[in-house]
């Protein structure tokens, strides 16, 4: 067990030492922020670690999200980006549930509408979506604006507005990060320069964006690729998406990537975009190494794309969402769909080789939150599901044991004493963190000989 205490302790440390030198702070206050944020960089959905995060999503119009998953099904729901909004047109039967919450978006997101006082047209008065509090988000990221370039601004804007985001939200993009919610880059393109350059101009401009232990840190690289011209071209088109994606995650410390828009660009009849949906291998997880790619199935505003909605029939009369229904079925971000497109299901208890030692994800996590200052089983269930993707993998359900007696003998470290008096003794402790730390921490510890829950401590315990 050495060698699995020395992997956490360097990894934490990694975080805590890179937050020290790039913000000053104090290492207790990097230590802090870095068991935080390490809980949400894997790749849980906010339903929970038993089910793998989805690979395909889509990209609708604004206030869309909605019909969208009536059109493709419930695997969508976490999975829509509408490119924002925040006054939707009740007079077209549009509420305030039709709103994308999870994008920020530079000409959608409103602090108010006006009446121009020359054209005497209603306008947007413009906010950046700076008025969206991340804990309404319920999808699986927050996406940061769509092609900062195409809209008129550049990669440092996007950066300094994003620091304003944070400065105005900073609670509640923790409390949201905390239950799952991953923040992605804005949608970068080669449109005005490479995508490449943009990264490092963003990152540059807002260093705290790449220290992992900050609140304004980026989990996933956004950006929107296309397949172009004649489908005998789209195989070396597909080869140079993987290749940049390559290339952008390892000069940006690994990070995931998603494709926010993908399609093929220009075409003109939805039997086009379905061919490339059943096609194509940037659908394919275990081929792109890509997180997620995003169908763009939105107006598009220049680029000569027609009928590529969900709903468009296809000439046999399927529809193009019935397409991307039958290719993303059971395509997940975690697991392989080239067999057919169902993941592998990952057991608890199978044997996952990392850092030299091999033990089951079960032992893993439950060494995890023995150790003397104990996180959170939320945390040791994504540090270990993320050091063991593709070996083993658990989720809360395996570790809820309510059999065993609050009052039964827990024998550890030489001692024997009943769970109820370690959760107690604990809560005594000057240090102590509350009820649900040291009932998380003692059930840890004592798995299969005690088990207490808040129902078994009385109002004199607490």
């Amino acid at each position: 067990m050495m060698m699995l205490r020395a992997a956490l302790l360097t990894r934490i440390m990694g975080v805590v030492s890179f937050c020290e030198v790039a913000s000053g702070r104090s290492n207790a206050s990097c230590a802090q922020n870095a068991m935080l944020m390490l809980q949400t960089k894997t790749h849980t959905s906010l339903a929970g670690a038993k089910s793998p995060m989805p690979y395909c999503g889509v990209a609708v119009d604004v206030y869309d999200c909605g019909q969208a998953v009536e059109d493709v099904g419930e695997s969508f729901a976490t999975m829509c980006m509408g490119y924002g909004g925040t006054h939707p047109p009740t007079w077209e039967g549009k509420s305030s549930e039709d709103r994308d919450m999870c994008t920020l978006n530079m000409n959608n997101d409103c602090d108010h509408w006006y009446q121009d006082s020359e054209s005497g047209e209603w306008r947007c008065a413009q906010n950046y979506g700076i008025s969206k509090n991340p804990e309404e988000c319920h999808g699986q990221y927050l996406f940061l604006w769509d092609e900062p370039q195409t809209q008129g601004r550049d990669a440092v804007w996007a950066a300094t507005q994003w620091k304003a985001h944070v400065a105005r939200w900073r609670s509640q993009l923790l409390t949201a990060r905390n239950q799952g919610l991953r923040v992605t880059s804005p949608a970068f393109t080669d449109h005005g320069g490479p995508a490449r350059q943009k990264f490092q101009d963003f990152f540059s401009a807002c260093p705290e964006c790449d220290d992992p232990s900050s609140v304004y840190y980026i989990d996933v690289l956004a950006m929107n690729q296309w397949l172009l011209d004649d489908a005998s071209e789209h195989p070396q088109q597909e080869v140079w998406i993987k290749e940049e994606t390559e290339a952008i995650s390892s000069n940006n410390r690994n990070r995931p990537v998603v494709l926010m828009n993908f399609g093929w660009l220009g075409a003109e009849t939805a039997d086009q975009q379905a061919q490339i949906i059943s096609n194509s291998r940037i659908f394919d997880p275990a081929w792109s190494g890509l997180e997620a790619v995003f169908y763009f199935a939105a107006t598009d505003f220049g680029g000569g794309t027609r009928n590529n909605f969900l709903d468009t029939a296809t000439s046999d009369g399927s529809t193009i969402g019935q397409a991307l229904q039958q290719r993303c079925q059971g395509a997940t971000a975690s697991g392989d769909d080239s067999g057919g497109g169902v993941a592998v299901a990952l057991e608890c208890d199978a044997a996952c080789q990392h850092a030299g030692f091999s033990s089951s994800c079960r032992s893993r996590i439950s060494w995890t939150m023995s150790q003397p200052r104990s996180p959170s089983l939320h945390f040791a269930l994504n540090l270990v599901n993320d050091e063991c993707s593709y070996q083993c993998r658990c989720n809360e359900n395996d570790f809820a044991v309510t059999t065993m007696p609050c009052d039964s003998s827990c024998h550890r470290d030489g001692h024997s004493s009943s769970c109820h008096s370690r959760v107690r003794w604990l809560l005594r402790q000057q240090d102590s963190q509350g009820v649900e730390s040291a009932l998380e921490r003692v059930n840890a510890e004592c798995i299969d000989q005690c088990h207490c829950t808040d129902s078994d401590l009385s109002q004199v315990d607490v």
